[in-house]
């Protein structure tokens, strides 16, 4: 059996696309654009909860 830890941060932020200049994070996973108040940084990039 393998033991991965992955060291992850759970966001929480509500930010419209106005608000954060078109710089909205990216889901590495399905490539969408991330609205949601809550959201994952691990490995070194961005995901929605349900991609992760």
């Amino acid at each position: 059996m393998r033991l991965m830890l992955f060291c992850c941060t759970w966001k929480e932020e509500r930010m419209g696309e106005e608000e954060a200049g078109g710089s909205l994070p990216v889901c590495a996973a399905c490539k969408q654009r991330i609205y949601d108040e809550q959201y994952l940084q691990a490995l070194n990039s961005d995901w929605h909860a349900i991609c992760f």
